[in-house]
């Protein structure tokens, strides 16, 4: 059983999420002004959720550019498939969004980023050089958190109680 007290932090945390809609290879001055302003030098735990279907994911192949530094995809799934077997993941419910990735950094900004886009070797999703991504809805959505420990707690304990977003790998 969960903490009572971390059980209602996330819980108030997921409930007070306001999602952005984002495009794949956006930089940031690409977002909107009030993410583009919420986002700059903070630090804290971000959220991605898109439509992409499972399936997508998992047939999408190798990145495009230095595929040894950023993240596979289809490995990802793989490495996932027995949480997805046992339905332990967030899942789809028709084709909507759903969160596919959770993190925490201290510079939330660039991460996002760093997944949504096509950078150099930073261990990221980079989700821009799967071009068969691009054709669907992508938003993110971040909580501030200047504390380290605590923002490790809130990524982890959010997956435990919502699910774990098939694009984490651990």
């Amino acid at each position: 059983m969960f903490n009572k007290q971390i059980y209602s932090l996330i819980h108030n945390i997921n409930n007070g999420l306001k999602w952005y809609e984002v495009k794949l290879g956006a930089k940031i001055k690409g977002f909107s002004g009030e993410l583009r302003d919420a986002l700059r030098y903070n630090t804290g735990v971000y959220f991605i959720k898109t439509d992409t279907p499972i399936d997508a994911f998992a047939n999408i192949g190798y990145p495009v550019i230095d595929k040894n530094k950023h993240k596979n995809i289809p490995q990802i799934i793989q490495r996932n498939e027995a949480i997805i077997k046992n339905k332990l993941n967030i899942q789809q419910h028709e084709h909507n969004q759903y969160i596919v990735y959770n993190g925490e950094a201290k510079d939330i900004s660039g991460r996002i980023v760093a997944h949504l886009g096509c950078p150099m070797g930073t261990g990221c999703l980079a989700l821009y050089q799967y071009g068969s991504l691009r054709e669907y809805k992508w938003s993110a959505a971040f909580y501030i958190e200047k504390d380290e420990m605590k923002r490790n707690l809130i990524e982890q304990s959010w997956r435990g109680i919502f699910g774990w977003p098939i694009l984490c790998e651990k």
